[in-house]
């Protein structure tokens, strides 16, 4: 993710690309060995495991970076599944009220 930061376009391209198959990745192997649903819709606050609080620290800034890089990291054509799970972890009233505000997070990127 730190390589999206490139101010260069080419190598930051280069670097979206590369976090963009990374999510694929993720997505099969969250699919095959995470949810045996093959859905994310079972997300429940009182049933958060270490992968949904780890998805939830490391990928819910997503939009602010979104909005300083001017390009898309979390593609729901890309990563429909992933895009879906951290949306359903984003509207949790737990990790709504743990996030920082989101202008907060922008400022800081």
């Amino acid at each position: 993710m730190a390589k999206l930061f490139n101010t260069e376009k080419a190598a930051q391209g280069k670097a979206l690309e590369e976090v963009h198959e990374k999510l694929r990745i993720l997505e099969d192997g969250v699919k095959e060995f995470y949810f045996v649903e093959k859905s994310p819709d079972h997300v429940h606050a009182e049933k958060l495991g270490m992968l949904d609080i780890m998805m939830v620290g490391h990928l819910v800034a997503f939009k602010a970076q979104e909005e300083v890089l001017g390009v898309k990291i979390i593609d729901p054509e890309k990563n429909p599944f992933i895009a879906s799970w951290i949306q359903d972890l984003i509207q949790l009233p737990m990790v709504k009220e743990t996030l920082p505000p989101h202008d907060n997070m922008v400022g800081l990127l």
